[in-house]
């Protein structure tokens, strides 16, 4: 394990090929509305390019713990939180620097068993429900299939897709040790507002 400690039962999903260049600035809205932890996607850029985006990113928000997607050796160079690998990788978490977070990206009990075997502090579990922010016509885990892989695997689970302010209760009372959003905040018309109100519904909830 790595820091010991998750930085927020909110993790906000930036994802650099839905944004564009308007990331940072959107990543900065949330930040000033108080989420504390960003995830930042870059599946289609370059080391060199993502490296920049990040490094953005870490100077226009100072504070922000910010989770690197992928790219192992962007966050050895930065002030970054931790590193998050997709499911065909989890494996490579048993080789993230010390001192760094470690989470990986899950959706059945074979992928939770291979992320706590490599070192996981943390897994997003999904799709509990259709995402929002892109198409998907397979099966979701709803509620009890999502409970039932998390209470079972001795991780920190946070819950994915399709998640609204109007379901983060239903998180909490099904094990979930929080929320991974990605449209439902960067997708907003106004994200500072949007993103103030997901702090607020978070906090008043009792996280696993």
């Amino acid at each position: 394990m790595a820091k010991g400690r998750l930085p927020s039962a909110l993790i906000a999903i930036a994802d650099c090929d839905r944004l564009g260049a308007a990331l940072p600035g959107k990543v900065a809205l949330a930040y000033g509305a108080g989420v504390e932890c960003v995830l930042l996607r870059g599946p289609s850029l370059t080391v060199s390019k993502y490296k920049s985006v990040a490094t953005e990113v870490v100077e226009s928000c100072p504070g922000l713990s910010l989770i690197i997607h992928s790219y192992r050796e962007v966050a050895a160079g930065l002030s970054c939180y931790g590193v998050h690998m997709p499911s065909h990788r989890l494996g490579e978490l048993a080789r993230v620097s010390e001192g760094l977070l470690r989470g990986g990206s899950c959706h059945d009990g074979e992928e939770l068993e291979r992320a706590a075997k490599a070192g996981a502090d943390y897994v997003f579990l999904s799709p509990v429900f259709p995402p929002t922010s892109k198409p998907h016509g397979g099966p979701t885990l709803g509620w009890s299939g999502f409970s039932s892989l998390a209470k079972g695997c001795g991780l920190k689970v946070y819950a994915l897709g399709g998640m609204g302010i109007e379901k983060v209760a239903d998180a909490a009372a099904n094990g979930a040790a929080g929320v991974a959003v990605l449209g439902d905040i960067f997708d907003a018309d106004d994200v500072s507002r949007r993103a103030a109100r997901w702090v607020k519904a978070m906090n008043e909830l009792n996280w696993e």
